[in-house]
């Protein structure tokens, strides 16, 4: 037999492949192997302007910002949603000034969105629609 690495995969059964749009409830619908059907569900729509606006630079009540999932469908919709350049260059920047106020156990703040990847996609986003440290917005 030939080494594992030089053998090429078998493809998936036909049956794992098809998928048809359930129109009741806006499901794909997998059809399985053993003829049972699994329901996926579609992926979420981009949010509005205004809700952008309310995960990036809502008020901060102290809890966690939105989840992860969430903050990224409003930076990648964000082009397309805002009504210009220059105000989605200027929530990105308030987004990304805002802090977590202090805790009164005395530790400093914090930046109000913990992960340092998100953030470094909002700086590259900003650096895409050409943001510049001069700019009234930002």
């Amino acid at each position: 037999p030939k080494p594992l690495w030089v053998q090429k995969p078998s493809p998936p059964p036909l049956s794992s492949i098809v998928a048809t749009l359930d129109p009741a409830n806006t499901t794909m619908v997998a059809a399985e192997e053993n003829e049972d059907e699994a329901s996926v569900e579609m992926p979420p729509k981009t949010p509005t302007w205004d809700e952008i606006q309310e995960l990036l630079v809502g008020e901060d009540d102290g809890s966690s910002p939105a989840g992860i999932c969430a903050l990224y469908r409003a930076i990648f919709g964000l082009r397309q949603a805002a009504p210009s350049v220059t105000a989605a260059i200027s929530v990105l920047a308030r987004a990304l000034r805002q802090v977590r106020a202090a805790k009164a156990s005395g530790f400093p703040s914090c930046f109000r969105f913990s992960s340092v990847l998100f953030r470094h996609e909002c700086c590259y986003l900003l650096g895409q629609m050409g943001a510049d440290c001069d700019d009234e917005a930002g």
